[in-house]
């Protein structure tokens, strides 16, 4: 049991860490930024269009960021990473991990294990360090991994700036979902797995100048510009109607009874910025529920 504790504890930092760039998996699910008010009755929600990893030059946020943030009473995430207890971890090692005697070259096709291979020597990562993960889980890893190495890191990630503004002035946290539900819709990719792999080893060699640009877009709340970077993320369209049913909308529908709860009266809600737009985005479910919904910071037209 001894030897085994080192191979256990390296995946579970993995997984911690890949947590938080979730929304930018694949990058077009991050999009339209921007900072809105949803009002119903005594209740008042502000709605803040995350980034889930960045830079120090991401801060000092928007000053009508934080003048909001201010007034609200707690903060309302997608998870409270301080959730992920000991039983979590194990199911995430289940989760993130192949069944004893597999190794990631019998699950993938020859040429895409050779990709993957090919990644991880570009990023200075032992090949063997994927072989027990699953395909989803080797595309987080590798991602991780390159968004380190591009100086892109979860500790500069607008939620967890937020989770330490919370710490410091003592407001709750919420969160939606708990860690590991995250993963579980990873998990669930089953028939889309491989294609998540290919469509993130296709992406990697373009992140270090993806990331910044979009950031730069969601800074300047410039919906065209994002839209415009992301267009060619897509993956191929079994993928992206997977990832948009299961990912965002789903999710949505299941946040939205939480946040309406009478319970949270002035709450500031952070949560990646494509689940606030479209027919299913937050903001619509809101809106339909009978909340007066409106901007504070308004996205920019190109």
């Amino acid at each position: 049991m001894q030897k085994n504790r080192p191979h256990h504890s390296r995946p579970v930092r993995w997984m911690t860490a890949c947590l938080l760039c979730l929304g930018l998996l694949p990058l077009w699910a991050q999009a339209m930024p921007g900072l809105w008010q949803a009002q119903k009755g005594e209740q008042t929600l502000w709605l803040l269009g995350s980034i889930h990893v960045g830079t120090a030059s991401l801060y000092p946020l928007d000053s009508a960021i934080m003048q909001t943030w201010q007034q609200a009473d707690e903060l309302i995430l997608e998870t409270d990473l301080r959730q992920l207890d000991g039983a979590a971890q194990q199911e995430l090692l289940q989760l993130g991990r192949l069944p004893a005697g597999q190794n990631l070259a019998d699950r993938l096709p020859s040429p895409l294990y050779r990709q993957a291979v090919q990644a991880a020597q570009r990023q200075h990562l032992p090949p063997e360090t994927l072989q027990p993960l699953q395909p989803w889980f080797a595309a987080l890893t590798l991602t991780q991994v390159a968004m380190q190495q591009a100086g892109y890191q979860a500790q500069y990630g607008v939620d967890e700036f937020f989770v330490r503004q919370a710490q410091i002035s003592g407001k709750p946290i919420v969160g939606l979902e708990q860690p590991i539900d995250q993963f579980r819709y990873l998990a669930g990719l089953r028939e889309h797995e491989l294609a998540f792999l290919q469509n993130t080893l296709e992406q990697l060699p373009s992140l270090s100048t993806l990331l910044p640009d979009l950031i730069q877009a969601w800074q300047a709340g410039d919906t065209q510009r994002l839209l415009t970077l992301l267009n060619e993320e897509q993956g191929p369209p079994e993928l992206r109607d997977y990832l948009q049913t299961q990912l965002l909308e789903q999710r949505n529908l299941r946040w939205l009874p939480q946040l309406m709860d009478a319970r949270h009266q002035k709450a500031f809600v952070v949560v990646g910025a494509l689940h606030l737009h479209g027919p299913q985005g937050l903001l619509a479910l809101l809106q339909q529920a009978g909340y007066r919904v409106a901007p504070i910071l308004a996205e920019t037209a190109s």
